[in-house]
């Protein structure tokens, strides 16, 4: 989480929603981050307004999250966890020896295992209550637009850095299968009731 009091600007970094490129992009802008290790890098909206409560609104700062397609979320974390450090450093986490349908398999299942599980965005943009967090939503195709509004913010052309790239792999699958699976299913309707710019 990285923002400005000055700037008018709270930036929540969902995990593979090109937030790595935008924190480094924002850092050096940034009065507040919180960072040091993803699980308080990426906090939530709910984590958010615990440790802050309003502060941020009351100054006028404008909340900003990306929110990615739900199964190319799913295939960037796959990717992700194919790589070769991981299966070095926490080998119950990675997908290098794993099939795609091993993952989907996984992450359906109420208690699948380690390297299937990750924070569901729908999840991530929820408020206490329940309810769709009231904040500005910007789709991940829609980056460049929100890099813009950014450096009018700022008053400086912002510019993002190719940063935490996934190895390349071709996936194939059955998609309408994927997006049958109820869990899934609540994702996409999350993501189409958002009111993504």
């Amino acid at each position: 989480m990285l923002a400005s009091v000055d700037h008018k600007f709270v930036m929540l970094l969902q995990p593979k929603s090109g937030t790595t490129a935008l924190e480094a992009a924002l850092r050096n802008h940034a009065q507040f981050q919180v960072g040091g290790t993803p699980r308080w890098k990426h906090l939530n909206y709910c984590e958010f307004k615990e440790i802050f409560g309003d502060y941020f609104e009351r100054q006028g700062c404008e909340i900003f999250g990306v929110m990615r397609d739900p199964i190319d979320t799913m295939i960037s974390w796959y990717r992700f966890r194919a790589r070769d450090e991981l299966l070095e450093t926490r080998p119950q986490m990675s997908t290098k020896d794993r099939t795609f349908d091993e993952f989907v398999t996984g992450w359906s299942e109420k208690k699948g295992p380690a390297f299937s599980h990750y924070r569901r965005p729908s999840e991530f943009y929820r408020a206490a209550d329940g309810s769709v967090a009231p904040i500005t939503y910007y789709r991940y195709e829609s980056l460049p637009a929100l890099v813009d509004v950014l450096s009018e913010k700022i008053g400086k052309t912002l510019k993002l850095p190719v940063k935490n790239q996934s190895p390349p792999m071709e996936i194939e699958y059955d998609w309408d299968r994927l997006r049958a699976i109820p869990k899934m299913q609540a994702e996409y309707d999350f993501y189409n009731a958002l009111p993504l710019r």
